[in-house]
């Protein structure tokens, strides 16, 4: 479903490009906020037959051609189903890492509320993109949920690693990347079905992060996103809304960093 409306996707991530830069309320950058670039990057030097910026860009300029010249082609409502895999440490729910439902239920007003247009943005280049999120309502067996679109992960069941100070994602080394090689391929839902989203504490205080698309029809090229990683990654401290922020951190907990990532996406 992601190739249908990466045109809209990318709109988003450039109207939000700006959050990367931004300091917190106290003028200051305690944190690293989308580390999104720099792993793509350290992937394609990796991976040098992998597609890169330029012909991802190429093939984008193509599709916006074609739609300028088709503006009667018009992509429907559609709302995407998302499940929210929150990773803790035997914490009770709503303690620490192990977040309340009420707070899945704040972000996903929020991003619903940016990606319609409804939050009042500044940006000349705000639209509402025709997206709505609901949180899935069944597991991959189509067994209903108790809790809807969440997906609560006991680390300690699974046999992971501690936490620590966060789990690798391959920021200080490329080649130690806990997020993509153990816990993605262990925990994702079927991403042609749902939206994954993870959710816990990560190396560097890394706020957020998302696998970026590859174009269509490339005959030989890929990128760093599989059926196996594809997906947001986002810290525990970030989720929340304008309406009710986080309590753990007012100067993140506002439900932005999701949006931005998701404009990655």
């Amino acid at each position: 479903m992601k190739k249908i409306y990466l045109l809209l996707f990318t709109i988003i991530a450039y109207a939000t490009s700006v959050f990367a830069q931004q300091t917190d309320d106290l003028g200051v950058e305690p944190v690293k906020r989308c580390v999104t670039a720099e792993l793509l990057e350290s992937f394609l030097k990796a991976n040098p037959g992998s597609e890169t910026t330029a012909q991802f860009e190429t093939w984008l300029s193509q599709k916006i051609a074609e739609r300028k010249a088709d503006p009667f082609k018009i992509t429907p409502n559609v709302t995407l189903p998302v499940v929210f895999h929150i990773i803790h440490d035997a914490e009770a729910v709503g303690s620490g890492r192990n977040l309340s439902q009420a707070k899945i239920i704040q972000q996903v007003l929020q991003i619903n509320k940016d990606f319609g247009n409804g939050s009042n943005s500044a940006y000349g280049v705000s639209e509402d993109m025709g997206i709505q999120f609901a949180l899935a309502q069944y597991d991959p067996s189509n067994k209903p949920l108790a809790e809807p679109g969440i997906d609560r992960i006991d680390l300690n069941e699974k046999g992971w690693d501690p936490i620590g100070s966060g789990y690798t994602v391959g920021a200080a080394n490329p080649a130690n990347n806990y997020l993509t090689n153990t816990i993605k391929p262990n925990s994702i839902w079927d991403p042609t079905r749902f939206l994954n989203i993870w959710v816990s504490q990560w190396e560097a205080n890394i706020l957020g992060i998302a696998t970026f698309p590859a174009s269509s029809g490339l005959s030989g090229l890929n990128n760093s996103e599989t059926n196996l990683t594809a997906g947001v990654t986002i810290s525990y401290i970030t989720v929340g809304s304008i309406f009710s922020p986080s309590s753990c951190t007012i100067s993140y907990g506002r439900g932005k960093t999701l949006t931005h990532e998701l404009g990655h996406f």
